[in-house]
């Protein structure tokens, strides 16, 4: 019996676009996948421009056991644990809460996450809601989730959401700027939570009130609740302490590096504190009563036009509809998915 014809199957795939810079050869990571090339050599090719980047996101974002990958990575390891503990991605409804602010990224970094993209052959994709606000934060309250999960119902699987908000990373590693396609300068990114920033620092104290801005306001709430934060991550270094009297000054300048995280990164990491704490509150009433919920949040890192976007994952944790109080944590069957993905050199 002849093997199934790999490029036929391709076709039945939702193919993720390398990126106007990131290859020669492929036009998607699944064509690369399907000739034979391991995530750890896609992973090599798309990040051999990114040093700069990958440096400072590691330090603002990475820690003893994780570091972040390229979103690919992170969205296929994903779907590798969900296949791990039992789920069917074909049967999953995808919802995902992220920075839909940042209208020039290059989304298609992001499909295996939220569910555009899948290793699975498949002729029916699975259904997809865009849930997320400015800043990452959840645009659905009660009844959006609610029809989410009839959705889910239909479908007769579980429900994956994906959130977290979304910081930039400029080629010089400046966290919180990006020059986007079209740019001749880097740009404030993300631009919503920066305004917020601004916004916070001009009035302290204040109440963000705006029946035209609600998103706007909830991350503006987030900015003043972190503002003091915010500020001391931004503050110069100090300067290194002179010599006590009668002390020799030292033969070489004594060098003081700037903080690994800057006020963008708290921010970033705030917003994802407080959509964090909006799932909790809403997720297991209104999302995980009648079907099993995966949850996958972190800080999405936005780069380059060209260059991989990646992600710094925070949590995996899964909702029982037997127990929706009582998640889970799957973030080992996650790391473990990550880690054979980008280290294991017979992994597909």
């Amino acid at each position: 019996m002849p093997l199934p014809n790999k490029r036929a199957a391709r076709r039945h795939r939702r193919d993720v676009k390398m990126g106007a810079g990131a290859s020669t050869d492929y036009a998607s990571v699944a064509q690369a996948l399907d000739d034979g090339h391991s995530q750890v050599n896609i992973e090599r090719h798309l990040t051999n421009s990114c040093t700069k980047e990958i440096e400072a996101i590691n330090k603002a974002f990475g820690t003893d056991e994780d570091r972040p990958a390229t979103a690919v990575a992170c969205g296929r390891a994903a779907q590798r644990a969900l296949d791990g503990l039992g789920f069917e991605v074909n049967n999953m409804v995808f919802a995902n809460s992220t920075s839909r602010d940042e209208f020039t990224r290059e989304h298609h970094w992001w499909a295996y996450l939220e569910g555009r993209a899948t290793d699975v052959v498949s002729e029916t994709p699975a259904p997809t809601f865009d849930i997320g606000g400015l800043g990452g934060m959840l645009a659905a309250g009660k009844t959006g989730l609610e029809l989410v999960a009839s959705h889910a119902l239909e479908k007769v699987g579980a429900i994956f959401l994906f959130f977290g908000p979304h910081v930039g990373c400029d080629e010089e590693g400046r966290m919180g700027f990006v020059t986007h396609a079209g740019q001749d300068a880097p740009a404030p990114c993300g631009a919503a939570a920066a305004q917020a920033v601004e916004w916070a620092k001009k009035n302290k104290g204040a109440t963000p009130k705006d029946a035209d801005d609600q998103q706007m306001d909830k991350v503006r709430a987030v900015a003043l609740k972190n503002l003091e934060a915010i500020k001391d991550a931004d503050a110069p270094p100090a300067a290194a302490p002179a010599p006590a009297e009668g002390e020799e000054e030292a033969a070489e300048p004594v060098v003081v590096e700037a903080p690994a995280k800057n006020g963008a990164v708290v921010m970033a990491e705030a917003l994802y504190q407080a959509t964090y704490e909006d799932v909790l509150r809403l997720v297991p009433k209104h999302l995980a009563q009648n079907r099993p919920v995966v949850l996958c949040g972190g800080i999405n890192v936005i780069t380059g036009p060209g260059k991989p976007d990646f992600f710094a994952c925070k949590n995996f944790q899964v909702y029982s509809p037997r127990e929706p109080d009582q998640p889970n944590d799957a973030f080992s069957s996650y790391r473990a998915s990550l880690r054979a993905l980008l280290f294991d050199p017979s992994a597909p």
